[in-house]
């Protein structure tokens, strides 16, 4: 409703001859779904899937691993070179995206591998 509409609701509630003042209920509050819910759970999806890989690498004794991590509302994805005491060495690839991610997942599973950089 406009300002007006209820400028004049609000003189006439307050109006002596009207009687017991109108009673409205409250404003219904909307669910907003929170952009920290959404990436809480795409955080843990995310996560999720990259011990599910590291897994299959280190059965087929890869020293290749996912990291993935969050830095205040961003998650970042990681592919790291461990050594035999599962330290982190080298950082190969920073910051790779979910489509890349799946990609990699999806070679790993399928084609028992995956190319880091395609320049030889």
């Amino acid at each position: 409703m406009s300002d007006d509409y209820d400028y004049f609701i609000n003189k006439i509630d307050r109006s002596e001859g009207f009687g017991e003042k109108r009673k409205r209920p409250p404003p219904k509050k909307r669910k907003q779904s929170t952009r920290e819910d959404e990436a809480k759970d795409h955080f843990q999806d995310l996560t999720k899937a990259a011990e599910q890989i590291n897994k299959l690498l280190e059965a087929k004794k890869s020293l290749n691993r996912f990291r993935v991590y969050r830095e205040k509302d961003e998650i970042f994805i990681d592919l790291v070179i461990l050594d035999e005491n599962e330290k982190i060495v080298r950082t190969i690839r920073k910051n790779i995206t979910h489509q890349e991610f799946s990609e990699i997942i999806k070679n790993i599973e399928q084609m028992d591998g995956f190319i880091v950089n395609y320049e030889a």
